[in-house]
């Protein structure tokens, strides 16, 4: 009898747990973390503010459980395609309603700057070079002079449409932003790469014959610094961006 109602008080207190952290990454996404209280989370979990304390100590605290749950989040995605290629990308862009809190949530954090907006930047570019080069080793992408500029280079795509809805989708409520800007864009993206835009390589020659520039990401690569903390998935840290003449951002 102890038994089972210590294990249902614990299921219940995890279930609990994360309706708080759920309801917080959602106003947070919405409002920003300065205008969000810690009573306003309480009313959408539909708990007492005494609640969210006990499970996450503090405001500070839920926020930290709500960028573990978003890099989580992120960091199933990115597994998910790896595994399962075409299908998974169909499959989540069918339940894009679903990932659109975690996606309002990053691209709060993105604007709102601080630590965490670079450790998530830096694990979004880490996580989608590893699909990249998994893709790669299956067959299914194109390689690239330099693995790690593309990603940051599709991460900041991505992270663009999201950055700038309001001007793809004027019109369209806030709450419905995002999910415009996906079924918008989705097409186009995966045409341009699947096709890509050129139809020769005479920009690309163009530019690889320029001596000042880093084609090949060599140079690049050889500036980049590794974090103390926070690796990815894989268990490197995540590294730092590098501009084309090897310079640090």
């Amino acid at each position: 009898m102890l038994f089972v109602r210590s294990t249902s008080t614990l299921e219940s207190d995890l279930t609990t747990r994360a309706r708080i952290r759920d309801a917080a990454v959602d106003l947070i996404g919405r409002e920003g973390f300065d205008r969000v209280t810690v009573r306003q989370v309480a009313r959408a979990a539909a708990v007492s503010p005494g609640l969210v304390i006990h499970h996450f100590g503090s405001k500070e605290g839920l926020r930290q459980a709500c960028d573990d749950r978003v890099q989580q989040v992120l960091s199933e995605s990115i597994t998910e395609l790896e595994q399962q290629g075409p299908a998974s990308a169909m499959s989540q862009l069918a339940r894009a309603d679903e990932y659109l809190p975690v996606v309002r949530y990053g691209t709060r954090a993105l604007l709102d700057g601080g630590p965490l907006a670079q450790t998530l930047f830096d694990r979004l570019v880490d996580e989608t070079e590893s699909w990249t080069r998994t893709s790669v080793a299956a067959g299914q992408v194109r390689p690239a002079d330099d693995e790690h500029a593309r990603a940051a280079l599709l991460v900041c795509i991505s992270l663009g449409m999201q950055l700038l809805d309001r001007y793809l989708a004027p019109g369209v409520p806030p709450e419905e932003r995002t999910s415009a800007v996906i079924n918008t864009m989705a097409g186009s993206a995966v045409e341009l790469y699947t096709h890509g835009l050129f139809t020769t390589t005479e920009y690309l020659d163009a530019f690889r014959r320029r001596g000042d520039l880093a084609p090949s990401g060599r140079s690049a690569k050889a500036g980049r610094q590794t974090r103390p903390a926070g690796g990815n998935r894989s268990g490197k840290a995540p590294r730092r961006h590098t501009s084309a003449r090897g310079k640090t951002t």
